[in-house]
């Protein structure tokens, strides 16, 4: 029960986290863009502690947190004045990792509940059917015969 409670305590982070990036995925602007944009920040400040609160599973947990803005900005104006095409989608993707990121952690956190869910169901399984091995040798030679 104690698991079950921080899976959901984990859920709520990372429902919590889904949200906030789809929001901040939403402010990244879509061509280069230098300034500031406060609301931007607050909400990757709030991305990386809410990253840091979640668990690791497998040994592993998310790390990609959301651009800084002019970082951003330069790096696509550098993968634009050399003309590669690799390094604009090499860019663009180091936008989309966080991203990428919390779909593997709600991949490999969905398969974990699975688990300890299946584990607490397979225990409980054998648990009846020792039960009902036992009922069944205190019945006697005549198993067969109603139980009270």
């Amino acid at each position: 029960m104690a698991a079950l409670e921080q899976f959901e305590a984990t859920e709520a982070n990372l429902t919590k986290l889904e949200r906030l990036w789809d929001e901040i995925a939403a402010m990244i602007p879509t061509e280069i863009a230098f300034g500031e944009n406060v609301e931007y920040e607050d909400r990757a400040r709030s991305f990386g502690l809410l990253v840091a609160s979640l668990p690791s599973i497998g040994g592993w947990k998310p790390a990609a947190t959301p651009p800084d803005l002019d970082g951003l900005a330069q790096s696509r104006l550098d993968a634009m004045e050399i003309d590669e095409l690799t390094a604009q989608v090499s860019v663009e993707r180091w936008i989309e990792e966080p991203g990428r990121e919390l779909r593997e952690y709600r991949f490999r956190f969905n398969n974990m509940r699975r688990a300890l869910i299946r584990d607490a169901l397979i225990g409980l399984i054998d648990q009846i059917d020792a039960d009902i091995r036992a009922v069944r040798a205190g019945a006697g030679p005549d198993a067969r015969r109603q139980l009270d």
